[in-house]
């Protein structure tokens, strides 16, 4: 729990805000006064990013439950920090039981995170978005992708994502699933 949710969060802050190389330093050093210093600055930079991550969630929000839910969460915004658009994508996933893509628009690019669930491939479907000449850049996995993406191609990725999701996961309302990692008996 202290090293996921509480250090972690903490000497990732750093790289989300621009400071990359703080939390390398806290865990490199040997002066515990240094230590002390850099611990603070991250606590710091930490509550600054959970504020930007408030905000440009619920913008997210606001964006998606303005227009009828479709197989995946798509949503954009300019200005909105590309530090946290991951994380972002990670709630909207999780609050609509559906893949979401978030990107930050700033002078006419995209920066996007896209995350998914079970039964949609995420990864390869951003892969067929870049051969397709859609993105400037892109690739992932399957739960997860990254992408690059002019502001005027937005539209046609979130056509085709649509499309390649609604294919996957059908139409319906989808169905949460539960994964267990194991049994444990008294």
């Amino acid at each position: 729990y202290h090293a996921g949710f509480i250090l972690g969060p903490r000497v990732n802050a750093g790289g989300r805000v621009g400071e990359a190389d703080l939390g390398a330093r806290l865990l490199a050093t040997e002066d515990p006064a240094e230590a002390r210093a850099l611990a603070v600055h991250l606590d710091i930079l930490n509550a600054e990013r959970r504020q930007i991550e408030a905000e440009v969630l619920d913008a997210a929000v606001a964006q998606v439950e303005s227009a009828p839910l479709g197989p995946i969460i798509f949503a954009a915004g300019e200005g909105w920090h590309p530090g946290v658009i991951g994380i972002v994508a990670s709630r909207l996933k999780d609050r609509f039981n559906r893949p979401a893509c978030v990107v930050a628009l700033q002078d006419g690019i995209g920066r996007g995170s896209a995350r998914s669930v079970a039964g949609f491939a995420i990864g390869p479907a951003i892969i067929a978005a870049h051969q397709a000449g859609l993105l400037i850049n892109g690739g992932g996995h399957a739960m997860a992708a990254g992408l690059t993406v002019a502001a005027d191609k937005l539209e046609a990725l979130r056509d085709r994502l649509t499309a390649r999701a609604g294919e996957a996961l059908g139409q319906g309302e989808p169905v949460a699933e539960l994964a267990i990692d194991g049994a444990l008996s008294c």
